[in-house]
């Protein structure tokens, strides 16, 4: 599925004020107000039960008029929370706010002496010539249509944060953010947790 040619406007819908009336079924969902601004999105796997208590529906009812599209979907849940986080990076709700945990971020370090890069478990070991790695698994990942904000969401950084890896200016990543890198642009850089010492 093409989430960016998703056609929202065509998805079953019902007024928040109605919300007794969703029905039970996995979904994701878009809040969507009377100027057409799409205010938050969500994932569920019972979409009435959602909004019997959901966080943002105070928020959501003093802005008024917002309309609750949903797609139904038949996927596992890694699936559609993957979904949702692309759909959040392609919209940029208001409401939403993803929070990347701390350890997922990169770490920022200055000069160029160095044309490796650092990957960190307990101990670290030096990779030569990661970033280039990255930088090429990321240009094959795009000709299969996979754009650049969703493997950020999938890696839990921002773009910028993903552009000081691919320039080298970011000289130590952790292991668990490789793998997320991994993941994301389906590949693997052949880095064994074996190959740190302990």
């Amino acid at each position: 599925m093409n989430l960016s040619q998703l056609e929202i406007d065509k998805l079953p819908c019902i007024p928040l004020s109605n919300k007794r009336a969703f029905p039970d079924c996995q979904s994701i969902y878009f809040a969507i107000d009377s100027k057409w601004q799409i205010q938050y999105i969500g994932s569920t796997l019972n979409l009435r039960k959602r909004w019997m208590s959901h966080e943002r529906y105070t928020a959501l009812k003093a802005i008024g008029g917002i309309k609750i599209f949903y797609l139904l979907l038949e996927v596992d849940v890694e699936d559609l929370r993957g979904m949702e986080r692309v759909l959040i990076a392609l919209h940029k709700p208001l409401l939403n706010k993803l929070k990347p945990r701390k350890e997922d971020f990169v770490n920022r370090s200055k000069g160029k002496q160095n044309r490796s890069m650092m990957v960190s478990i307990k101990s670290s070991i030096d990779i030569p010539d990661l970033h280039k790695k990255i930088r090429y698994a990321r240009i094959e990942a795009k000709k299969r249509g996979v754009n650049l904000t969703e493997i950020c969401f999938l890696c839990r950084m921002t773009r910028a944060n993903w552009y000081l890896i691919e320039s080298d200016k970011t000289k130590a990543i952790s292991i668990e953010t490789l793998r997320l890198i991994e993941k994301a642009l389906e590949t693997d850089f052949g880095i064994k947790d074996s190959d740190f010492k302990k």
